[in-house]
């Protein structure tokens, strides 16, 4: 059964089109009313959702803080890392996200445990991050 999604604003709203084209239960952001809204917000819409897809990598504390606690409670997080490439282009989002969607969506049904997934788009290579892993990742520092 294909997984349902949340695209978070700093995907384009074409790649959601793309996807539910593709048959797959695709939201943005904006078509909930949350243009603008801070990742908390985002992220508490998320748990309607099996997973929330976003290029953000979550870099400040208080962002890391809110986005670890939210996946350890329910959210799954598919979290699309560019090295080289351009985050703004919209068919390198639909390529990378694409390229394995097939073998997420599998991982995420077969593994619930999975809380974060990492694609990194120029080879487009994989990560699952379970919640026993996710307790002890340290993330950013706090601002002092």
């Amino acid at each position: 059964m294909p997984i349902s999604c949340l695209l978070d604003e700093n995907m384009d709203p074409k790649v959601a089109q793309i996807l539910s084209l593709r048959g797959r239960s695709t939201t943005h952001v904006t078509d909930l009313g949350l243009a603008g809204a801070s990742d908390v917000e985002v992220l508490k819409a998320a748990a309607s959702f099996d997973v929330l897809v976003t290029l953000d990598l979550f870099r400040q504390f208080d962002e890391w803080q809110a986005a670890k606690r939210a996946m350890l409670e329910s959210v799954r997080v598919i979290r699309i890392r560019f090295g080289s490439a351009q985050p703004d282009d919209v068919l390198e989002q639909m390529r990378v996200l694409l390229w394995r969607w097939r073998e997420i969506e599998e991982a995420l049904e077969e593994r619930p445990e999975v809380r974060l997934t990492t694609v990194s788009g120029d080879n487009v290579q994989v990560r699952y991050t379970t919640q026993d892993d996710l307790r002890t990742m340290p993330g950013p520092r706090p601002n002092s």
